[in-house]
This record gives C-alpha cells, structure tokens and sequence, in this order.
C-alpha cells in the first residue's frame, strides 16, 4: 500500500484469502479482488492540483539572499502540465465504440458484442469508461487480471487494440493506451 493512501484507507497493506493453493485458481479468483485494490488506492491518492508546487530542500542563505527568497524562486518552477496533456476530452468507451464501427464497418455481429463485453469489462476494472483517462499501465494491469480461457482474453486485448487505434488514428485520444501492449500468444 503506498504511503500517501494509508491514512485515507485506514490500513497499511491489503489482504484476501482465496482459499486455494493452486496458482492457476487463485489467479482466477483474484483478479476481481486486484482491479477493486486497485481502485480503491487509486481513489485514496491525493488529488493533483493544476499547477503542483515542488517543495525545495533548504537553500544556502547566500542563494536566498541572491534570489530574494525561497518563495520567488518557487515562482520560477512551473510544472503545470502542457494544454495538450491537461486538456480531458471525456471521450466515452462508447463513443470510441461507435467511431471504431464507423471506420471498420464490421460485418459480423459477433465483433460488435465481443468488443462490448471487452470494454464493459475494462469499465468494471477501471470505475470509469472515459477513453481519454486510460493509460498504458492501466492496460497492462488489466490484461493481466483477465480471467478465463486464453482464446477469450486474446479476443478481448485485440478488440481493445482496434478500437483504440482507431481512436488514436482519428485524434481522439493521446496516446493510445493500448501501442504497447500485445495480444497474449497461442498455446
């Protein structure tokens, strides 16, 4: 458990026994237990303000006499996040959806749902369904809390992968959270 979140959630790790020995099982077992660990300290987080000021370790009195005082050269440090960055287009899961049927015009209804059912998980996992808030560590940790047969977690990751390129092709979010991650491989 980091630091910053034990205060607001009240203890300093967090545990769950899943009755079983098998590693296989316990995975299967866990990962919903995982995705709401991790919700939870996400939410515990502190929340970043716009414009974060970086506390200076104390300076040699002959700097601060120089600059004039430690809080004039707080001033000079500016680590607001760029425009671009900061800006949250609140492009919805569902919006991403209909952009990617738009672009693919995928003929098989099957596609449709499974990328449902694939981005109705993600929401679950991450509390959310707003494209543009999803980083690549979030797809990472997803990914590795699927459950269930390989051919079903390989279908999901590659329907997330398409809809998000295209999101990403279409400038609708920046950077596409899922350039990094690969499609589990056949056994």
């Amino acid at each position: 458990m980091p630091e910053e979140c034990r205060s607001r959630i009240g203890k300093s790790e967090l545990v769950k026994a899943l009755e079983t020995t098998n590693p296989k099982v316990a995975t299967d077992r866990g990962a919903d237990f995982v995705a709401a660990y991790k919700r939870m300290i996400r939410d515990a987080r502190p929340v970043k303000t716009e414009r974060e000021v970086i506390a200076l370790p104390a300076l040699p009195q002959f700097v601060l006499r120089a600059m004039g005082s430690n809080a004039d050269l707080q001033k000079l440090i500016d680590v607001t996040p760029p425009a671009e960055i900061a800006a949250d287009n609140g492009t919805s899961f569902d919006e991403l959806m209909a952009d990617w049927r738009k672009d693919r015009k995928p003929k098989a209804k099957a596609s449709v749902k499974a990328t449902e059912l694939a981005f109705a998980k993600l929401r679950a996992y991450l509390g959310h369904g707003d494209g543009s808030r999803v980083t690549t560590d979030e797809m990472i940790d997803f990914k590795l809390s699927l459950g269930g047969a390989l051919n079903s977690q390989r279908q999901c990751i590659a329907m997330m992968k398409a809809v998000f390129a295209v999101a990403h092709r279409n400038r609708k979010i920046r950077p596409n959270p899922c350039g990094e991650i690969e499609t589990p491989p056949a056994r």
